[in-house]
């Protein structure tokens, strides 16, 4: 195969690929069509190199309801590749848990943040729906809250932080550079810093940020995803079905503290031209490895990306999970079964769920259209 060299465009913060034109001497015209295609496919197709093949997907052969102190299944099946769950907190909207050494706790709305807002930004206010059985966070303008009690004493190099999102208009329509999520170790915010916005990803380790924008749409839910790998030092933030960001030279300050989620909302730096923009946040999910259990209503995971509810797993073996079922009302009554390895992998078509599933008339506020 040709050798490839790696230059850099001095007028974009993008990569470019050329090929050393004196090794393809002797070679057939498609062989150099060829080289030069993957060369760019590389380029410009955001982790394509971690791609799985299908052989290595994870594999769902069946589900059987286990019993147990909660509503919990057993998925047995193969490739679930080893996980080690050391702690997960779980805003549903219904009820806010706490899973760790094994069990799951409940936590009380007052104990799940440090701090709602600043003095320049409203907190985001969890809003019961009328039917008081569920809430979202909801908020006009530059809003945010800060920081996860329930992480204070979990010193956790790696940080898995998932939740739905729901803007009235678009996060750069004025420019600037506008903040969905922060990650920080070190609450002065002297050690380790991630900054996920509308237009890049900054985070420590590099001068240089993540060019890339945000490829959500506005009234609709859209799902988010930021994985901070400390030990390895990758990054990788996903919108919906795109891996918007895939970094591998991030580095962790020296500190003892863990990972936290610093803030999280919608962090304009010019806060007047969004004062009237409605953020609403559900389904808050946060754990120490992005293996996971998801339930949609969608098929194919392609098509489940923004449709979907994270499960709590309270077991995971190499062929076999137990988890929690918690249904959610926005999910139509047919459902699919997902498993997400360590590596960001999951089953391409759903295997079909016929958990128990609220029948009763969903509440208007909690209905959700497909996006």
């Amino acid at each position: 195969m040709p050798s490839i060299q790696k230059h850099q465009n001095p007028f974009s913060h993008k990569t470019r690929w050329q090929l050393n034109s004196s090794r393809l001497a002797g070679f057939p015209a498609y062989v150099v069509k060829l080289a030069f295609t993957a060369s760019i496919i590389s380029a410009t197709v955001p982790g394509c190199a971690t791609f799985a093949s299908p052989q290595n997907l994870p594999e769902i052969s069946g589900v059987e309801r286990v019993g147990g102190p909660h509503e919990e299944f057993l998925i047995r099946g193969s490739k679930f590749s080893a996980a080690d769950h050391e702690w997960i907190v779980k805003d549903s909207g219904a009820e806010i848990y706490l899973y760790e050494n094994g069990e799951i706790g409940s936590v009380s709305p007052d104990k799940l943040w440090e701090k709602g807002g600043s003095p320049w930004a409203k907190p985001l206010e969890r809003v019961q729906d009328e039917v008081g059985r569920q809430a979202d966070y909801q908020a006009k303008g530059k809003s945010f809250n800060s920081f996860l009690k329930p992480l204070d004493d979990k010193g956790s190099t790696q940080l898995f932080v998932s939740w739905q999102l729901k803007l009235s208009e678009s996060p750069g329509h004025s420019k600037g550079s506008n903040k969905f999520i922060r990650v920080w170790d070190d609450t002065s915010g002297k050690g380790t810093r991630v900054s996920w916005t509308q237009m890049h990803l900054t985070y420590s380790g590099s001068k240089k940020p993540s060019w890339g924008g945000w490829p959500g749409k506005k009234d609709e839910w859209n799902q988010m995803s930021l994985w901070v790998d400390g030990n390895k030092g990758a990054i990788q933030a996903r919108v919906n079905d795109t891996l918007s960001h895939d970094i591998h030279d991030f580095i962790k300050a020296d500190t003892p503290e863990g990972l936290n989620v610093a803030l999280l909302g919608f962090d304009p730096n010019r806060s007047t031209p969004y004062k009237d923009m409605k953020v609403e946040i559900d389904e808050l999910y946060v754990s120490s490895t992005p293996a996971r259990v998801v339930i949609s209503d969608e098929s194919t995971w392609a098509q489940a990306q923004n449709r979907q509810s994270i499960q709590i797993p309270i077991l995971w073996r190499e062929s076999g999970i137990r988890f929690v079922y918690q249904p959610a009302e926005y999910l139509e009554d047919k459902r699919f079964l997902y498993v997400v390895n360590k590596h960001g992998e999951a089953n391409r078509n759903g295997f079909p769920f016929d958990g128990e599933v609220n029948s009763g008339a969903e509440p208007e506020s909690k209905k959700r259209t497909p996006g």
